[in-house]
């Protein structure tokens, strides 16, 4: 039992992040310290796309894409429709930065025995500056995290070639486009 327990262990760990900051996060927005016209501004955006008025902002006119050129913002409008709560993003601002310790572990688990990678995993899940960004309210550079460190795997690992791995963020942000070719 106890040699088998590192199989699961780094499964454990970033759903336990998940669930804690998760909890933090919505705590934090239901106790109103979340800053009103940040968030606002891209739940406005999402919500109008979801609603057929592609990133239609009320508070910064024309469009969100005018003052913040983030297009991947789009792609959460089908999740809006679904669940139309300002909620919504800072869950999947805490999935993105929870997925993203996953290539880290993998990292270290090809080059450590599995109890040290998952130790690895879980330093960087217990960092303070991952609290930090985490709790901030939501940043949606935060979901490009997840296709950065997959591409720093892929860069680490040599497992890249110019056509079949080539890891781009789908425009959260200016400047996150990374490649690994």
């Amino acid at each position: 039992m106890r040699s088998s327990l590192h199989k699961w262990a780094w499964l454990v760990v970033p759903l336990a992040y998940m669930v804690l900051f998760c909890t933090l996060s919505l705590n934090q927005h239901a106790s109103f310290h979340t800053y009103a016209l940040d968030m606002g501004q891209f739940v406005q955006a999402i919500w109008n796309t979801a609603h057929g008025r592609f990133m239609v902002n009320t508070l910064k006119p024309p469009n969100s894409m005018a003052w913040h050129f983030s297009p991947g913002l789009a792609l959460i409008a089908p999740l809006y429709s679904m669940w139309p709560d300002a909620r919504l993003l800072l869950v999947l601002q805490t999935f993105a930065l929870a997925l993203s310790g996953l290539p880290i572990y993998w990292y270290a688990q090809r080059r450590l025995n599995a109890w040290s990678a998952v130790i690895v995993l879980a330093a960087y899940y217990l960092a303070p500056s991952l609290h930090k960004a985490n709790l901030a309210e939501f940043r949606r550079i935060s979901l490009a995290v997840p296709g950065i460190a997959l591409a720093w795997y892929g860069l680490v690992t040599k497992r890249y070639s110019r056509n079949d791995y080539s890891v781009r963020s789908p425009g959260f942000d200016r400047g996150t486009d990374h490649r690994t070719a």
